[in-house]
């Protein structure tokens, strides 16, 4: 490893810098001039208007409601069977597998229908009102913003 010489490097000492005195074995530290950055915790907020309360509870519905669908959703996809291909192939003769293809053809469908409704409900019902309601709130808070 190859040698760095520091000599000529300057101490620094900071403007504020604590002093240190040792007494009998006791060392004490002055904090004169050195800032506080203490962090202040935040001033308690104004209580809410009854009608800023009003659309709080709106959106806390509202996302209960998108709560509520989304695990109803996922709890139906994972309990209803929607492909029947696992019961059919017990069925091997050629005349079944005309009837094969159309129910397996049928309950595609029907889960397309399913996640395309659902889609349509979330995106453009429940979310739509949760943003109004959201906009509602948070544009009508009385506070002068610069």
């Amino acid at each position: 490893m190859p040698a760095v010489d520091l000599s000529g490097v300057k101490q620094i000492t900071p403007a504020a810098a604590p002093e240190v005195q040792e007494v009998a074995g006791i060392t004490s530290v002055s904090l004169v001039g050195v800032t506080k950055d203490t962090p202040q915790p935040p001033p308690p907020g104004k209580p809410l208007s009854g009608i800023e309360q009003a659309g709080l509870d709106l959106a806390k519905i509202a996302f209960g409601i998108i709560f509520t669908f989304i695990v109803f959703l996922i709890i139906f996809f994972f309990v209803k069977e929607l492909d029947a291909t696992g019961a059919l192939k017990g069925l091997s003769s050629s005349k079944d597998e005309k009837l094969i293809a159309t129910i397996i053809a049928e309950k595609k469908a029907y889960r397309d229908f399913v996640l395309e409704t659902s889609k349509t409900i979330l995106l453009n019902l429940l979310l739509p009102i949760l943003t109004a309601i959201l906009g509602y709130i948070f544009g009508s808070s009385k506070e002068v913003r610069s």
